[in-house]
């Protein structure tokens, strides 16, 4: 892993069956109010600590399942370098590549530890000022949450 790099700031996103009171709470712990806010979404991009922490409003997965990690990486260069890494150590990935994904266009991909956990490795091109709507993949099978879009 010596030769690949990281951006300074770790991804945290969570899943939430209430967005107000979870925004309300993390303004108040933070400081202050989020850089994106949508009426399923809220997003501090914080420099201490240095987190992009996300929120989405999922009733039917909050208790359930975490959301996901991510790492923002500072080029698309770096998402393949984790990418060929990552094939070299026999982990499968599950690549997109300028999606709409919580009103971010971003490549990245996804891989999934042993417990079930999705880790994006992911690109921050611009904001959107839409979220891509939940979509199915192949033969009928729902995409997971680490598909198309955090949201799925």
């Amino acid at each position: 892993m010596n030769q690949l790099t990281v951006s300074p700031k770790v991804h945290i996103s969570l899943y939430t069956r209430d967005i107000e009171a979870m925004t309300d709470f993390y303004s108040r712990f933070l400081g202050q109010q989020p850089d994106k806010r949508r009426e399923d979404y809220a997003k501090y991009d914080l420099d201490v600590p240095p987190w992009v922490l996300s929120f989405v409003l999922k009733p039917e997965m909050a208790a359930a399942v975490p959301g996901h990690l991510g790492i923002r990486v500072s080029s698309p260069q770096e998402v393949e370098a984790w990418k060929k890494h990552c094939l070299a150590q026999n982990i499968a990935v599950r690549e997109e590549k300028g999606v709409n994904c919580c009103y971010a266009i971003q490549d990245k991909f996804w891989v999934q530890d042993p417990e079930g956990n999705w880790l994006e490795i992911y690109y921050f091109h611009q904001d959107a000022e839409w979220s891509a709507p939940e979509q199915t993949e192949g033969e009928g099978e729902a995409i997971t949450a680490a598909s198309s879009c955090c949201k799925s």
